[in-house]
């Protein structure tokens, strides 16, 4: 047997996805600032950005079962946000047009070298998808045709390393477990928990850092680039 699936995480493995997600946050308070001027008294934009992470992490714990609803998550905190600054009637529009300034800066990614022309490559001969923790919606990307299925957390409401995550893959893929490859950046929401559910992994490790975990990956990579014969040297 042959390797026959591969499926990708997406943020800081196809991506650098800090500098997305900073200007992702900073775009959206911007532009809550500027849309509802109640909320920018005696503060700057630094200092509302700080106000809402603590905000969405007192939102996260009193409300577990948004744990895993990313994209949600944000929405109910930017709406509680406009509700608390006295724009009550305002607040739930409000909160979706936010996310809508979010999501747009969101899919604004700088690929790492070589994605766009690994993909194509691959694309010819495997089953390609993708199992994200994050919320981009990877048909927004243009990259978005090579992959045949995608996963999120959003959508399943759960996030890796839970077995279901990968379940979900090996279902869609409609090959045998150890017939797919998973490749992420993460050791345990990646590596490990591909492989105990049955599935190859290899580590995408730019920084080359060391291993330090008793399951281990198949590969290892630094580059996307590596990636079409490693996968080919994977033994099933």
């Amino acid at each position: 047997m042959t390797i026959k699936a591969i499926t990708f995480d997406l943020d800081d493995t196809l991506w650098n996805n800090t500098p997305v997600l900073l200007k992702a946050e900073r775009d959206v308070i911007k532009w809550i600032l500027d849309q509802f001027p109640n909320i920018n008294d005696h503060r700057d934009i630094n200092t509302t950005i700080t106000e809402f992470r603590e905000f969405k992490d007192q939102i996260k714990q009193a409300n577990p079962a948004l744990t895993h609803q990313v994209t949600n998550l944000r929405k109910v905190t930017l709406e509680q946000l406009l509700t608390q600054a006295g724009y009550a009637e305002q607040a739930a529009k409000g909160a979706e047009q936010a996310m809508e300034v979010f999501l747009h800066a969101r899919h604004q990614v700088d690929y790492f070298d070589y994605v766009e022309s690994i993909l194509a490559e691959l694309n010819q001969q495997y089953t390609l998808g993708v199992l994200t923790n994050g919320n981009v919606n990877i048909k927004r990307l243009s990259i978005g045709d090579y992959f045949d299925f995608a996963f999120c957390a959003d959508e399943l409401n759960t996030s890796k390393p839970d077995p279901m995550f990968f379940q979900a893959g090996i279902q869609a893929a409609k090959v045998l477990a150890e017939e797919i490859v998973h490749i992420g950046d993460h050791p345990e929401y990646d590596v490990i928990g591909a492989k105990e559910v049955g599935l190859k992994a290899i580590w995408f490790n730019p920084e080359q850092n060391s291993w330090d975990y008793h399951i281990k990956p198949d590969a290892m990579i630094s580059c996307i680039s590596e990636l079409p014969k490693v996968v080919k040297s994977i033994k099933i």
